[in-house]
Parts: C-alpha cells; sequence; structure tokens
C-alpha cells in the first residue's frame, strides 16, 4: 500500500493529474480510509496535496472532514500528520466560512489548535496561529458589534 501511495502522491504533484484525482473521487476514498485509521500517514499526505484544489477543498467541507482531520490532531503522536491536517484545516476554513464554529467548539473544548500552535512544527504553528488569529478576530468582532 505505501508503494501505491506514493506512486499516487508523485503522480498528484502535476497540476492535471490532481484535479483529475479529485474530478474521480479521490477526495472520498482518501478521507474515508484516513478516518478509519488506514494508512493515514501516506493517505494524510496526499489529501493536503489534494487541498489545494477548491473543488476538493469543498469535498472536504461537504464530507464533513473538520471533526475527523481535528480528532487526528489530538490522537496523534506523528508531528507530520498533525501538520498535514492543520494545513488541510486551515485551507477549508479560510475556504468555508461554515467551519469556524466548529474550530471555535473545538479550540474551547480542547484547545487542540493553541497546544499546536505551541508544540507543532513550524509549519503547523503557522497554520494553528492563522486560525486562532481568525477565532479571536471573530469573537472580538462579534463582542463589539
Amino acid at each position: 500500500m505505501k508503494d501505491v501511495a506514493s506512486a499516487i502522491f508523485n503522480l498528484c504533484i502535476i497540476h492535471e493529474n490532481k484535479a483529475r484525482a479529485v474530478r474521480d473521487g479521490a477526495v472520498r476514498v482518501l478521507l474515508k480510509k484516513i478516518m478509519n485509521r488506514v494508512h493515514v500517514d501516506e493517505l494524510l499526505a496526499i489529501l493536503a496535496m489534494l487541498s489545494s484544489n477548491q473543488k476538493a477543498v469543498e469535498e472536504l467541507g461537504e464530507l464533513g472532514a473538520v471533526p475527523g482531520l481535528l480528532s487526528i490532531i489530538r490522537e496523534s503522536s506523528c508531528a507530520r500528520n498533525k501538520e498535514n491536517c492543520i494545513a488541510i484545516l486551515h485551507i477549508i476554513c479560510f475556504s468555508d466560512r461554515t467551519k469556524w464554529k466548529e474550530m471555535r467548539e473545538e479550540e474551547n473544548t480542547y484547545g487542540t489548535i493553541s497546544q499546536l500552535a505551541q508544540n507543532g512544527t513550524s509549519r503547523a504553528k503557522r497554520k494553528a496561529s492563522g486560525i486562532l488569529e481568525r477565532l479571536n478576530r471573530a469573537v472580538n468582532l462579534t463582542h463589539t458589534a
């Protein structure tokens, strides 16, 4: 399976292949496998790459990816998986305002994003901090309105 995932990853580096993979249903299949905790490391890397495609981001939102990705951040000990999850969440949330409520609830309940902003890889810290800044800005706007 690792060889297959590696081949798919390498194919999806090419923009046209990325769009084709999304169009052919890769996002749904990858997300289902990831949520079932099957080959999470490899498949999250592919999903993170595909998340640069707007249709993939829309599909992730429709498929309810946010809670599952947040649970991986909470449960995983792998820094790369956490980084890929927060990178995907960053793209989803900045594309779809309706996902901010889920992110705020997660942060209020578990502090998942704050922990990652303090203890993640440099990329994970950057993405988590961006989400936290937006969450804080939204709260401040609500209280001043």
